[in-house]
């Protein structure tokens, strides 16, 4: 496998996504007005955001051996991500997602269970398996192997990447702590914080830098995000656009902020950066299908200019 900037160990899937009305409850019947079938999964969106931009990447993870999971295989290579430690586990099935998005731009998730049934063990991770890179990132679907493969990476010289979802959060701290005493760039929202028993205080996200991270990204969604440090937070704005579907906005913001990150930026301004991404990709439906590249960002952002940024 070839030399790569990032490794990103989580999650892949096939996404299929329903744009529709609201409902007026859960009995309503409402007409679909959108099909969308491609590539999902936090990481493997990750992946693919950063490979967009330029950055080498490759994808750890796990598909079953049938025609969904080669699907996957040939998704991935198409778009210049590394494949080599993508495994075919025999006898299992590769994920399937089914994503309901309303107008306005919220949604709702059905995500497989062989995300976690379809994964790599602790028994797999060994030096040898996991490439030296720059950054490695993971979503952590399966926190103890995350943590293995993240202590071989960091021993490797690799900065770790975390980017804690509530699914996971709710395993609680006992379960994630090992992965985020590795951590270096933490990315979370209020709600997998509150899980933990912390808040986006600066006292209280003392106690996560006292553990490792040396920044934590609070996701704030259409308010933007919190960029803090040991010794400040600084709010960055989000770009105000008319959103069509904002899944994957997250893992979008993940890739920007790694990449610039990667290219010397400071925090705030990988934070800036990545909003802009994030902003791009909600103007298309789906995970992957608005992730832009460094052209269309540097154009988004010469158009729009730089977010708003003040210190708390």
């Amino acid at each position: 496998m070839r030399e790569v900037d990032v490794v990103g160990y989580g999650e892949v899937a096939i996404d299929f996504l329903i744009r529709t009305g609201r409902p007026s409850s859960l009995d309503d019947k409402v007409w679909a007005t959108g099909y969308v079938r491609q590539l999902g999964g936090v990481t493997a969106n990750f992946c693919v955001g950063l490979s967009r931009l330029g950055k080498r990447t490759a994808f750890m993870g796990a598909v079953g051996d049938d025609p969904e999971g080669q699907e996957i295989r040939r998704g991935l290579e198409a778009e210049g991500v590394e494949t080599g430690t993508l495994r075919t586990i025999p006898g299992k099935g590769s994920p399937v997602n089914y994503i309901v998005t309303f107008e306005g731009g919220s949604r709702l998730i059905l995500q497989s269970p062989n995300m976690t049934r379809t994964q790599w063990t602790l028994n797999d991770i060994r030096s040898d398996v996991i490439p030296s890179c720059r950054v490695f990132h993971t979503s952590a679907i399966v926190p103890e192997v995350a943590a293995r493969a993240a202590e071989v990476a960091k021993r490797k010289g690799a900065m770790i990447s975390f980017d804690l979802e509530r699914h996971v959060a709710e395993m609680g701290e006992e379960k994630i702590g090992p992965l985020v005493r590795l951590t270096d760039v933490l990315f979370a929202g209020k709600e997998p914080l509150g899980l933990l028993g912390l808040d986006e205080s600066q006292s209280s996200l003392a106690k996560l830098f006292e553990q490792g991270p040396k920044v934590v990204l609070l996701k704030k969604g259409k308010e933007g995000v919190v960029v803090a440090t040991p010794r400040k937070r600084t709010s960055v704005g989000a770009y105000a656009i008319d959103v069509v579907d904002a899944t994957g906005a997250g893992d979008a913001f993940a890739a920007g902020f790694i990449s610039r990150t990667l290219e010397g930026g400071s925090w705030t301004e990988a934070a800036a950066y990545a909003n802009a991404v994030a902003a791009i990709k909600c103007t298309k439906m789906g995970a992957q299908a608005g992730l832009p590249t460094q052209e269309e960002v540097r154009a988004f952002i010469s158009s729009r200019g730089a977010p708003g940024q003040s210190e708390l």
